[in-house]
């Protein structure tokens, strides 16, 4: 069943989005010299510095208002974290939506389009906040102290993954066809050449063959296959 697969693939893009956006590893930079490893690593809300060298090791994570020194963020940094948020919002309601008919048994194949919908604009959002913050200059700069620019690193990755989880998600719902929804033929009648010849309704569930004469009586006929002839 398409959109039970679809179900557990959102759910999966939906985990691997809400860890890209928290943790503080979507850019990495890190430097070595003279026996001391340096390094900085941030996210859309923290920046991380570890240090380690002659038998000792240390690291902190602060949030990017709260280091003495002055960092500027960029608006492409608040754009990415508003693409991101929205997109965990939309594969959740999607998720619900889903479920309720997957799950529950509740509503229609309608539920499931609409699900779709939802899911492909939220893997839209992942991968376009995940490309903004990738293509932005002024991110790359965004610690001053560092020349280097930084290296994309996890968070990114995980948002990428996320989107096309999602996408995958919204193919699976929109694709999904049970069969609930589909008629059956209805029966096809077979006249004679003229008015007089007898009409033969075909029934296709029951292989029943119904004769009406055209006076009033009428002969009902079961056969496993054809239509008995007079």
């Amino acid at each position: 069943m398409l959109a039970a697969g679809g179900l557990i693939v959102g759910i999966v893009g939906l985990v691997l989005n809400i860890v890209g956006v928290a943790i503080p590893y979507w850019y990495y930079y890190s430097e070595a010299e003279k026996g001391v490893k340096a390094s900085f690593y941030f996210g859309l809300w923290k920046l991380c510095v570890k240090a380690a060298g002659f038998g000792q090791e240390g690291s902190r994570c602060l949030k990017f208002d709260e280091f003495n020194m002055k960092i500027i963020l960029p608006t492409e940094m608040e754009a990415v974290r508003g693409l991101e948020l929205t997109a965990i919002i939309l594969i959740a309601t999607s998720i619900v939506i889903a479920g309720l008919r997957v799950v529950m048994k509740k509503g229609d194949n309608k539920y499931l389009k609409v699900a779709g919908g939802i899911a492909c604009a939220a893997g839209i959002l992942m991968i376009v906040g995940a490309v903004v913050f990738s293509t932005s200059d002024q991110m790359k700069k965004l610690i001053p102290i560092v020349a280097i620019p930084f290296k994309l690193h996890a968070g990114f990755a995980l948002c990428i993954v996320s989107g096309v989880c999602s996408l995958a998600a919204a193919v699976m719902f929109i694709m999904e066809n049970d069969g609930e929804n589909q008629t059956m033929p209805q029966p096809y009648p077979y006249h004679g050449q003229n008015g007089g010849v007898p009409a033969v309704s075909l029934q296709p569930s029951a292989m029943v063959v119904t004769v009406q004469q055209p006076s009033a009586m009428a002969v009902t006929a079961q056969q496993p296959l054809g239509v008995q002839t007079f």
